[in-house]
């Protein structure tokens, strides 16, 4: 395990109510919020070593975030959290990176679930 000493909680920047889920379930050309968030950050540069990917979520290649907390309260991983994220320069080394989606009105259970996933993480990380 690597040393974490800091939670860094970000918000996507994206529009508010927006969930990020893209097409319909049953079809072939939907995509989860991970994977649209994977897009962008993709599009930034950002990169996931394949021994990372082959660890944990294969299908993403580029996300920043460690965990990802839904509109709905779901909470996702994204990177590994023994995986140097790419979230906030000059404190990627020892930090996990958490965002919710939206930009600065969140739900009630994405504020619920944000904080149960900061408790626990506490618990993991405490020296």
């Amino acid at each position: 395990m690597r040393s974490v000493d800091l939670i860094i909680v970000h918000c996507t920047g994206t529009p508010n109510g927006d969930s990020l889920f893209r097409g319909k379930f049953q079809d072939a050309g939907f995509e989860t919020p991970v994977e649209v968030i994977d897009r962008e950050h993709a599009r930034r540069g950002f990169q996931r070593g394949q021994p990372w990917r082959n660890q944990q979520n294969p299908q993403l290649a580029a996300i920043g975030y460690h965990f990802v907390v839904y509109t709905n309260g779901a909470v996702a991983t994204g990177r590994h959290v023994d995986e140097i994220g790419a979230h906030a320069r000059g404190y990627n080394a020892n930090s996990l990176g958490l965002s919710l989606i939206g930009t600065d009105k969140f739900t009630t259970k994405q504020w619920e679930s944000l904080a149960a996933l900061v408790r626990g993480l506490q618990a993991t990380y405490r020296g």
